[in-house]
């Protein structure tokens, strides 16, 4: 595992998309901020600061589509390559190549995101102070979860697909068409007390970034964003060990 890991990680800080990404997201994020600042100077009063910005950072800066093509040109690269086979030649099973792989792309999205968090806090904060810190961290902890789990779901499609085209497509409209069928469902079944959409990723971030959700609100995103991320985990994991047969 220490070899997987180490070459891995080789091949992450070597990637081009990693750089290119990481710009991308960071440049949205800095235009967005500047373009506030210029509205907010003929505003009389100021509703935005470092910490309300920085639990927006996720969205302003696209980061969830974005993340999520990085995770797709990092997996199939490899597949496409036929890198993999030269891997699995050397006597490293695709157990640990998986979880080797799941680990450096998801320390990838972690870097992306941290850096964005701390840009959006620090340059909010330099224009229109830091704030009251309230629920802010908690809100960001629990998008930083959603995240997770929403890299689980698209580094198991990138798996499973293997094609750089065909999970792009997916990672763009796939968790559009599952609001759509969870929308359907909700229809279908009619349950009073619990509808399919309201637990989908798409609506856990939503909740995760409303100052007025409330602490049992962001403890349950907390809860279905592990599950979410565990069952897609297994599910990659069972698909690329099938893959043998």
């Amino acid at each position: 595992m220490k070899n997987i890991l180490k070459f891995e990680f080789d091949k992450l800080f070597r990637q081009r998309s990693f750089y290119i990404c990481s710009f991308i997201t960071m440049a949205l994020l800095i235009i967005n901020i500047l373009s506030t600042n210029i509205q907010m100077k003929d505003a009389e009063e100021i509703n935005v600061f470092g910490w309300s910005y920085a639990a927006k950072a996720a969205g302003i800066s696209s980061f969830q589509m974005i993340a999520g093509i990085f995770t797709v040109l990092f997996v199939c690269d490899d597949f496409e390559q036929n890198t993999l086979k030269n891997i699995y030649s050397k006597g490293y099973g695709r157990g640990s190549v998986y979880i080797g792989k799941y680990i450096s792309s998801l320390f990838a999205m972690l870097i992306i995101f941290t850096a964005n968090t701390a840009i959006a806090f620090i340059l909010s904060s330099v224009l229109w102070g830091t704030g009251s810190i309230g629920k802010y961290p908690f809100l960001i902890l629990c998008q930083l979860a959603v995240l997770i789990a929403y890299h689980a779901l698209i580094y198991a499609i990138s798996i499973i697909l293997e094609k750089t085209g065909s999970a792009i497509t997916f990672s763009i409209l796939g968790p559009m068409i599952i609001v759509l069928i969870f929308g359907f469902a909700d229809k279908f079944f009619k349950l009073k007390d619990f509808k399919f959409a309201d637990h989908w990723l798409d609506s856990l971030m939503t909740k995760s970034a409303d100052i007025g959700s409330s602490v049992g609100e962001l403890s349950a995103v907390l809860v279905f964003a592990l599950i979410y991320t565990i069952v897609f985990f297994i599910v990659g994991f069972a698909a690329n060990k099938r893959k043998q047969l």
